[in-house]
């Protein structure tokens, strides 16, 4: 799919003097379906970018990878566009993309055109705006980052927020518990939450609700 980042890691290897990392370019599909014993088992599984941006089909078949290669007692690192966080983008995603049929092009030069005209929206002070104060700060974190990441995340036609509990039922059909985030600072509800929400934390002992809790108030 992409040859160059594989060529990218082989070279960052090679500089490194590593020969124990291996780089091959295969879909998921190649390897949720590859022979018995053409691909070892994995003590850390690591899925970046990638969740929240693919076909339900395509989770399914990354699922099949973790179900298949994952070693007993090894890790999954998946992350994704978390609801409630990212749901006041939603609308604003869909919009991006109707921009983007209407002005086919260049998905970079696209989404710069499509998020000059959300921000046209907001200093109109279209009400969903200025309802939504979060959208004009998370576009206001994009000012300097690559205009093809910008276009992965709005333009993707199988964008898809969804909440912790939903990833959380999927992972559980792979017989994967969650144990915390990757960012080790937001396990820490005394500098990752507001005082009031750990308030309402109190008392709380199911780990899932905590988290959800946790998604409505960091």
């Amino acid at each position: 799919f992409n040859p160059s980042h594989v060529e990218n890691g082989r070279r960052m290897a090679a500089a490194a003097g590593l020969s124990n990392a291996h780089f091959h370019e295969l879909a998921f599909e190649d390897v949720a379906e590859a022979p018995r014993g053409d691909i070892p088992q994995f003590d850390f599984i690591v899925a970046h970018g990638i969740w929240s941006w693919v076909s339900p089909a395509t989770r399914e078949q990354m699922m099949r990878i973790v179900r298949r290669y994952l070693a007993p007692g090894g890790l999954f690192y998946n992350s994704y566009n978390c609801l409630p966080g990212w749901a006041s983008l939603l609308p604003v995603q869909k919009f991006m993309r109707e921009y983007a049929r209407v002005h086919p092009g260049g998905s970079a030069e696209t989404t710069a055109a499509a998020i000059a005209m959300v921000r046209e929206l907001i200093k109109a002070e279209a009400p969903f705006f200025t309802a939504n104060p979060a959208v004009a700060a998370r576009l206001d974190s994009t000012a300097n980052m690559d205009a093809k990441y910008l276009a992965h995340e709005y333009l993707n036609g199988h964008w898809d927020p969804t909440t912790f509990g939903q990833v959380a039922d999927v992972m559980a059909e792979s017989k994967c518990g969650y144990i915390g985030s990757a960012t080790l600072i937001e396990n820490i509800d005394a500098v990752a939450v507001p005082p009031a929400t750990i308030k309402v934390l109190q008392g709380v002992t199911d780990a899932r609700m905590r988290e959800m809790i946790r998604d409505f108030g960091a």
